[in-house]
Formats: structure tokens, sequence, C-alpha cells
């Protein structure tokens, strides 16, 4: 990557000007933008966070058009691609960072902590495919009848569920249970309430990985009820960092500008 400094306008994207995500993820790789996540994540954040917010007929925040009215120019569509890619290409080593990591909404994040606005007057936005990365999307974009099923499991059957779903099954460590904290995604639990859901959803629900209470920052999203709010540690012993909803939304394949 070429930049003349520690600072996001100083970035050369030229060729990206008519890639798609595909081909931003294979630029991000190449470019090992990765490695400079200390400082670019941070300065995009407070970009997103800069935007000017527009409202449909119904008062609810319109996403597309949100991001048509921001990203106008190449400098500006090159940012807004950076939070469409995979969280892994932007931070190689998640739980070392975890402020920044995947379950954490840039947009969304840049917004909240420029401008005071909550996760959850986004829940029913128009768009809102536009604003949230396309897994935490899936994870987080339930029907009415698994946000139901996921509020009825108490702290018992999802630790239950987590320890199933991290003990090995096979091999020479059958029998034994990988680590919470560094598994970030339940294996074995197709006989379990949560079996149908998106992987990032059951991570979240037994606080693996990224959602773990030892790693969970303010700015992740935790709670599927409630984007705002951070769960209570399914294991209230050790010591941590202390709706109605629509249906799951097309992701959206055609670039925002080109709508």
């Amino acid at each position: 990557m070429l930049f003349r400094k520690q600072e996001i306008n100083s970035l050369d994207f030229t060729g990206t000007e008519h890639l798609d995500v595909e081909g931003w993820e294979t630029w991000c790789e190449s470019m090992q933008l990765s490695h400079l996540h200390q400082w670019l994540l941070p300065q995009l954040v407070a970009w997103y966070g800069s935007w000017t917010l527009v409202l449909d007929e119904n008062s609810n925040y319109d996403c597309l058009a949100t991001v048509k009215l921001n990203c106008s120019d190449p400098k500006s569509r090159a940012f807004y691609m950076l939070s469409r890619v995979k969280r892994s290409l932007l931070v190689s080593q998640q739980t070392k960072t975890p402020d920044y990591a995947s379950l954490t909404p840039l947009i969304l994040m840049g917004l909240k902590r420029m401008q005071g606005i909550n996760y959850e007057t986004f829940r029913n936005s128009t768009g809102l495919q536009y604003l949230l990365e396309p897994r935490l999307l899936d994870a987080l974009v339930l029907t009415t009848e698994d946000l139901e099923v996921c509020n009825s499991l108490g702290s018992n059957r999802l630790l239950e569920i987590q320890k199933q779903g991290l003990t090995t099954k096979t091999g020479k460590t059958a029998g034994s249970i990988k680590p919470a904290r560094s598994t970030w995604s339940l294996t074995g639990i197709q006989d379990t309430e949560i079996a149908h859901l998106p992987k990032l959803t059951q991570t979240i629900l037994t606080q693996c990985w990224l959602a773990h209470p030892e790693l969970r920052t303010p700015y992740m999203i935790l709670d599927l009820q409630n984007w705002d709010s951070m769960p209570q540690p399914l294991v209230t012993n050790d010591i941590f960092k202390a709706v109605q909803t629509q249906p799951k939304q097309e992701l959206a394949e055609i670039l925002p500008w080109n709508l």
C-alpha cells in the first residue's frame, strides 16, 4: 500500500473504481490493509460518524439514500467499500483488536460515537443492508419467531449448548473442550434450538469468541433484542467487563450509487 502518511486521505485507491465487493476483498488482501488497522480503522470510523443521515417518509433512516449522499466521489466510495469487506481483511487478529472486529458495525459505530445515535434506531430502517456489514446483518436481522426462540433460552441452556458446541467429537482429543474465548463457531449442535441460526448468531448467543465477556467492547452488538444493550455474562462468577423486527433483508448486490 502506498501512502504518504498515516492518514486515510493519503491512501492510493487507483484502479479500484469499478471493483465489486469480491474485487475489493482481493485488493485489500493484496495491499495488506490489516497491517494498517491501528490508525486506519479509527479514522474510517470517525469519517463514517461525520455522515449526514437521510430520513424516509416515515421518519426512519433511509440507508441507501444516506450512502448515496455521503459517497458521491471516488475517494468517499472507496472509504465506504472498506466497510463491506470481510473484517479479517482489515483486522488480522480480531481477538487482539476486538474494538473494530466483526461484531462491531463500523458505520453505525461512527454514528453512535460521533453523533450519539443508538443502534436500535436503525433496526427498522429502509435499506439497512447498505449500512450493516453482510455477515452482521445476517446474524442480527432475524424473524420474530427466531427472536422469540432466542429470548426463551436461559443462561443454563445456552451454557449447555456452548459446551456441546465446544466439545471435540472425534480424534485423539475427543471429549476435550475448546476455549470459548478463542473459538469463533460451534460445531455439532444440530439437535439444539439454535441449530438453524447463522453461525455468528450462535456465537453471539453463547458468548464465544468476540462475544466472550472478556473480549466484549461497548460498541459491539451482543443483544439480539436490543442492539445497544450489553447482556449479562452467562457465567456470572467470572470477572468481566461489566420488538418487533422486519424479515431479513436481501443483501445488496448492486453498489448504492448505481441504484
